[in-house]
């Protein structure tokens, strides 16, 4: 078994999944509904159903790697007389704790959907890269002293 329930979408988000889940875990809340779709190698959308809510009754805030996505419903008139009042109105939180190589793209309200892009950007460091083989025999001249004491401290 896996590590993660998560690990076959491979672009690094794991720990957002994780956290995501964890956070449904431990407070039980199913609302608003999100769908987390991946759209490329390092780009995914998460989508959380808002029907009801206007734009301006939406916010979405990111900050030490957490994105948190709130809504409060303007007061309205409620002397309208509902037979059935299914759509849900009250105001939520939800938050997501991001990878720190995660951005946030776009936000886009659309069909009572509020999109929100999340690419990946991977480190110049991290990324793969090709190490050229050389020829001669390595002197322990040609190594900077920095690097030769690592070279001790691994034997």
């Amino acid at each position: 078994m896996t590590d993660s329930i998560f690990s076959n979408y491979g672009i690094g988000l794991d720990r957002l999944f994780s956290e995501m889940n964890r956070d449904a875990i431990q407070r039980q809340s199913t609302y608003p509904p999100y769908n987390v779709k991946k759209v490329e190698e390092y780009k995914t959308i998460l989508e959380l159903a808002v029907a009801g809510f206007k734009k301006k009754e939406l916010i979405v805030e990111f900050a030490e790697d957490v994105l948190k996505i709130s809504g409060k419903k303007d007061d309205f008139d409620d002397t309208d007389k509902y037979i059935h009042k299914g759509i849900g109105t009250r105001s939520f939180v939800r938050s997501f704790v991001l990878s720190p190589d995660v951005r946030i793209d776009q936000v886009v309200l659309e069909d009572g959907l509020l999109r929100i892009l999340l690419e990946r950007e991977i480190p110049e460091h991290k990324k793969p890269r090709e190490i050229p083989i050389g020829t001669h025999q390595l002197e322990i001249d040609d190594v900077p002293d920095d690097k030769l004491l690592l070279m001790e401290e691994e034997k």
